[in-house]
């Protein structure tokens, strides 16, 4: 009986230790964790130059410039605009190029505009000069200018192309205070009247940001040539191009 009576009391002797060791295991990462909470919970972040709170400003890199910049818009330049001096009356655009495009092919509305800035008639400015003085070029003066917002590219299918209908087309646009045209004029036509009417089509839905005056857009004139091309001619100069594949 005593020697059944041993064996029994060792391992309930083993039992216990092993229970004993990992209650003072697990006792010990308890303690641990607490210890890293509380000390992640009482650390206080570097003041900022920002302000506000720590773990909401933004981030700082060492060589002193916030990350995400890059990746913000460039302020516009509309506001660094003289608004105070008078804008011209009439508005030239660069040629805008159009090539063929598939007869399935059907155009959309964009804000990815083929041309952007417009500069001012020199016969305007010559006028603006003889009343304020000496000749300055607008763009270094700062004044307010045209732009094209919104864009819809003419249709000019293959089938024309291949039978040789081609040429420029000027148009005048009476554009008012919202953007709008008002009136739109052929000034110089292509020779073509599918030409002709394909362009005035389009321009009708052009949208602009008309120049502004005592911060007040005002009601202006805009040329705008579209140069329909077969062909790309390395030796005729080129303005600015326009391809279905683009989107525009």
């Amino acid at each position: 009986m005593r020697a059944t009576h041993e064996p029994v009391a060792l391992t309930r002797l083993k039992v216990a230790r092993l229970w004993r060791s990992r209650a003072i295991v697990v006792l010990v990462l308890v303690i641990g964790y607490a210890a890293l909470f509380y000390g992640i919970a009482h650390t206080r972040a570097p003041p900022t130059k920002t302000g506000g709170l720590p773990i909401l400003t933004p981030v700082i890199s060492e060589v002193g410039t916030r990350r995400g910049d890059a990746l913000t818009a460039k302020p516009l330049a509309i506001g660094s605009e003289d608004e105070s001096t008078p804008p011209a009356r009439h508005w030239i655009f660069p040629p805008i190029d159009i090539w063929p495009s598939a007869s399935s092919w059907s155009a959309t509305l964009s804000e990815f505009t083929p041309v952007t800035d417009a500069q001012p008639d020199p016969r305007d400015t010559q006028g603006l000069h003889q009343h304020d003085g000496p000749p300055v070029n607008n763009a270094r003066a700062g004044r307010s200018t045209l732009r094209m917002v919104r864009w819809l590219r003419p249709t000019y299918p293959i089938d024309w192309a291949s039978a040789g209908v081609q040429g420029s087309v000027v148009l005048d646009l009476l554009i008012d205070a919202h953007g709008q045209p008002l009136e739109v004029v052929v000034a110089r036509g292509s020779g073509s009247s599918e030409l002709d009417e394909t362009t005035l089509r389009a321009a009708r839905f052009w949208r602009f940001s008309p120049p502004r005056f005592k911060s007040r857009p005002v009601e202006v004139w805009g040329r705008v040539e579209v140069q329909y091309r077969v062909a790309f001619d390395r030796t005729a100069p080129l303005g600015v191009t326009s391809s279905p594949k683009s989107g525009q």
